[in-house]
């Protein structure tokens, strides 16, 4: 990327928290950096910080409260992403997700010298774009003019995780389709997932379904568990391993109390946060996630490079992973019967698990692998700062 001689050029990487940028984006800022990038991570802290400065990254505070829609903090953000941006004239803000995303934007649209160029990822609709209740609703009206004025004067670019959200962004007027590109996810390090203990899972077992996510309505849970109890009503022997947290600031958090009766009533064994995901997968044989709506879901991604089949919902982003019949099965969202029937299947038929998930394996080290992606997104940068150059010295 850097010529002799040539200023390097500044990349701002911007997400809600610290951990998400360790679990999600790392990959992308070392291949920057080893292109010839600065590379600046500006997150949210909850005490992983120093896990991104060991790993040679300057790390930048600001106060993201990522689910939270109160003003005053979305204010508090939107001036200390301003500054930032003012105190370390980068060449590129990447803003990941819908938060960063708007307050982001908003925040370089105030600068008057030294503007940015700019890439959204949008990593799903979330909630403001796909939600269906009132506030879902009412938020949308508010905030589309305002987005669409961002597209006006920024003229900013994007990644999209799928086609289908980069069709709602462009039709809505929210991104110009000569700026929109899909990139299929963040990228899994196939390479952590390769030893699988499955092969050692012989004779009497009963089979795992493991879902791992956070503990949302919208992905689905609700759905897994009474399928779970429909199998268990026809007396098909099986596990339901649930990892992932609450979201308390989400509206779609399932509640306190609900969890702790799936935990009481024997229906899910409960793991919670899991770091080792590698671990997690390997005591498993069958991932599920009947999500409503998703961008390209990571847990899937990585259970495919784990060798496990998937039973995934038709939403845009889940059905993007999955080839039906090849590599697990899709079934229609919020089909409780119809995700019974295909995890009965798969539970009976350990066969049939064991060549769906060498199909998922292959499918995943070809288009999905970290290097893989982290390679495209590394030449958009190169592209986009290539054409702004090329508009400077013509004078538009």
């Amino acid at each position: 990327m850097r010529q002799h001689g040539a200023k390097t050029s500044r990349v701002l990487i911007v997400v809600n928290k610290d951990w998400y940028f360790l679990s999600h984006r790392l990959p992308l800022a070392r291949a920057l950096k080893s292109a010839g990038f600065e590379v600046l991570i500006v997150c949210g802290a909850t005490g992983r910080q120093q896990e991104i400065t060991e790993a040679g990254f300057e790390f930048v505070m600001v106060p993201f409260d990522r689910g939270s829609l109160n003003p005053i903090k979305g204010l508090k953000t939107f001036y200390a992403l301003r500054d930032v941006y003012r105190r370390k004239r980068p060449d590129i803000v990447h803003h990941v997700g819908i938060k960063p995303y708007l307050i982001g934007s908003f925040a370089c649209l105030k600068l008057r010298l030294n503007r940015p160029k700019i890439i959204n990822t949008i990593t799903g609709l979330g909630f403001l774009f796909s939600g269906r209740t009132w506030l879902a609703r009412f938020l949308r009206a508010a905030l589309l003019p305002l987005a669409r004025l961002l597209e006006v004067r920024l003229r900013s670019n994007f990644i999209f995780f799928n086609s289908a959200d980069k069709d709602y962004f462009t039709q809505a007027g929210l991104a110009d389709l000569s700026r929109a590109t899909v990139i299929a996810g963040s990228g899994v390090d196939t390479a952590r997932f390769s030893k699988s203990l499955q092969d050692s899972r012989i004779g009497d077992f009963v089979p795992t379904v493991v879902f791992c996510s956070r503990l949302l309505r919208s992905k689905g849970l609700v759905e897994l568990v009474a399928a779970s109890k429909i199998l268990r009503a026809r007396f098909v022997a099986h596990r339901l391993l649930v990892a992932g947290e609450r979201d308390t600031s989400n509206p779609e958090s399932i509640s306190g109390p609900q969890l702790q009766d799936w935990i009481d009533s024997g229906v899910i064994e409960y793991r919670g946060f899991v770091s080792d995901t590698a671990a997690l997968y390997a005591e498993s044989d069958i991932a599920a996630l009947p999500s409503h709506g998703e961008g390209l879901p990571l847990f899937i991604l990585e259970a495919m490079a784990a060798r496990l089949p998937c039973v995934v919902s038709d939403s845009p982003g889940c059905a993007a992973c999955v080839v039906a019949g090849e590599t697990g099965f899709i079934v229609p969202v919020l089909d409780t019967d119809g995700l019974a029937n295909s995890l009965e299947i798969l539970i009976k038929d350990s066969h049939l698990r064991a060549r769906f998930g060498a199909n998922a394996r292959a499918r995943a080290v070809a288009l999905y692998d970290e290097r893989i992606i982290a390679s495209q997104i590394t030449l958009l940068y190169s592209k986009i700062l290539t054409l702004n150059k090329m508009n400077y010295a013509s004078g538009d």
